[in-house]
């Protein structure tokens, strides 16, 4: 039985449970216009169509997720760590699992992993990865914003100017909005500006903890690090300090998503070693 990783099999199970989840609905919201339209149906029948559709969707990727758990504990060397990172990937049924309860085959497989729960996960140091690493600003990245809110506020100033000169920047609320629009342009671009010239690291990974400029976190209030690829979410890099949620953008951060995560796992294991 060949082994996966713990996100590999986590990406699996994402990718295919919103597939299950969305084709059932859009299916009977489909259907239910066929429907409507071919048979003079009243219109009705879409207000039914869907929370109809949703309860099939909700059904069909709990079936899958049954599924996904039986697979991914059997392939995975490190269950518990893969139990952690799936409940907080919602690849864990909790109040669906309620409505829609395993079947008795599908409790038989995951009654058979029991016993893989009573080994401990093995998680050895990766040593390519540094005692140190740093993340700087994407040079980029932050050019190519800085001339677009550049351009921004360049063309807003030229607007306003225009406006005064022929007299006709006059009522309130137009002024409120050209000079927040001002504003926001005039700030981006600074922000951008410095940001391009910052030669320091902006997030340094250690040892010992975290540090985001001049702010250090150190591993005794690091409880876990989450990396969100910016699909569902924000680009970001979330860690949760002295109980308090701390999320970074990391858009404008010189750092490949999926190397950062990996990266954030090693220095997690360091921490709590």
């Amino acid at each position: 039985m060949k082994e996966i990783s713990v996100n590999d099999a986590l990406r699996v199970g994402k990718k295919k449970a919103d597939i299950y989840f969305t084709v059932p609905f859009y299916i009977t919201i489909i259907l239910a216009c066929i429907a409507s339209l071919a048979l003079s149906v009243s219109f009705y029948l879409l207000l039914i169509a869907f929370p109809l559709g949703f309860l099939l969707s909700l059904y069909f990727s709990t079936r899958y997720l049954y599924q996904w758990q039986a697979w991914a504990f059997q392939h995975v060397r490190n269950v518990h760590e893969l139990k952690l990172k799936a409940e907080k990937w919602g690849l864990i049924p909790g109040w669906e699992s309620k409505l829609f309860p395993p079947s008795n085959h599908e409790r038989l497989m995951l009654e058979r992993l029991i016993e893989k729960f009573n080994q401990p996960d093995v998680v050895p140091d990766d040593s390519h990865v540094p005692e140190v690493f740093e993340i700087y600003y994407s040079k980029g990245y932050n050019r190519y914003e800085l001339v677009c809110w550049s351009l921004g506020f360049i063309g807003t100033t030229w607007g306003i100017v225009a406006l005064i000169s022929q007299n006709e920047l006059k009522g309130l609320a137009m002024q409120i909005i050209l000079g927040g629009i001002w504003l926001s342009t005039l700030f981006f671009s600074i922000e951008n500006f410095i940001q391009l010239r910052t030669t320091q690291a902006v997030i340094t990974l250690t040892k010992d903890g975290i540090r985001i400029k001049r702010r250090l976190f150190t591993k005794a209030d690091i409880k876990d690090i989450e990396v969100y690829d910016g699909k569902d979410k924000m680009l970001s890099l979330k860690f949760h300090a002295i109980n308090i949620p701390f999320q970074i953008e990391i858009n404008d951060m010189d750092v490949d998503v999926n190397k950062l995560e990996q990266i954030a796992e090693v220095f997690v294991r360091r921490w709590k070693a």
